[in-house]
């Protein structure tokens, strides 16, 4: 009987890890063909992996269960940092941010230069997270015997990974704290030249009194839209890999 079983077992287990690269592939076609619905896309992406983690843990037993265990755990913690920035994202990526029709007073002011900050603040968090991941997720496993083929096997998975997405996660993270810093110093300029700037709406100028705050907002301006234009680059490789 434990042979037929093992066999059920194996079977058991294959039908999750199959489940998660569907999924894994859906969301890289759905993703790249329509991008503005990341948000969803993400959303079920993280739905199925939970649930395919959830039914290894279930079919599986000793040193292989603690592994699936650490990582329902990180998967938890990405999964919350990925939340995170995403909101702060889209709450920068409203039109509100940079309207200049509505930057005519103090309280909105200190509103879009909030929203931008945490848009930056979640950006540079996100790349703390995925700059030392394979460290965290060592620490989250401590419990686990370093010498059984699961835990060789799950660490030597997650470096390679790694290795393959941190090139191109780490300047894509960069150009968006970048770019968000950028835009929070021309809010600053705004606000500092109040009532010394004009926007033609036609022509889609700023125009400053001061030329020297011209000068400034053409360099600042220049840097975010080159970081801008990293970021649209790399996103789609990101999602490729």
């Amino acid at each position: 009987g434990s042979i037929s079983e093992f066999g059920q077992i194996a079977k058991d287990r294959q039908k999750p890890i199959d489940n998660m690269q569907k999924a894994v592939s859906e969301y890289k076609e759905k993703t790249l063909t329509n991008p503005d619905s990341t948000d969803t896309n993400y959303l079920e992406l993280s739905t199925d992996i939970k649930k395919s983690i959830d039914e290894l843990i279930k079919t599986s037993i000793g040193e292989e269960k603690k592994v699936f265990l650490t990582l329902k755990d990180y998967f938890r913690k990405a999964d919350s940092v990925n939340v995170s920035w995403n909101n702060a994202y889209n709450a920068f990526a409203e039109p509100r941010i940079l309207d200049f029709t509505r930057l005519d007073k103090k309280e909105e002011y200190e509103f879009q230069k909030n929203v931008i900050q945490k848009y930056i603040n979640e950006s540079k968090n996100f790349k703390s997270f995925v700059q030392n991941r394979v460290e965290y997720l060592k620490t989250k496993a401590k419990n686990i015997d370093r010498n059984s083929k699961s835990y060789k096997g799950f660490i030597k998975g997650l470096t390679n990974k790694d290795s393959i997405q941190k090139p191109i996660f780490i300047p894509y993270i960069n150009a968006h704290i970048e770019y968000g810093q950028g835009i929070k110093k021309i809010i600053e300029l705004l606000e500092n030249e109040q009532g010394k700037w004009s926007y033609e709406n036609e022509t889609e100028t700023l125009i400053f009194e001061n030329s020297e705050a011209q000068t400034t907002y053409e360099k600042i301006l220049n840097g975010a839209i080159s970081n801008e234009e990293i970021v649209n680059e790399l996103s789609d490789k990101l999602v490729e890999i």
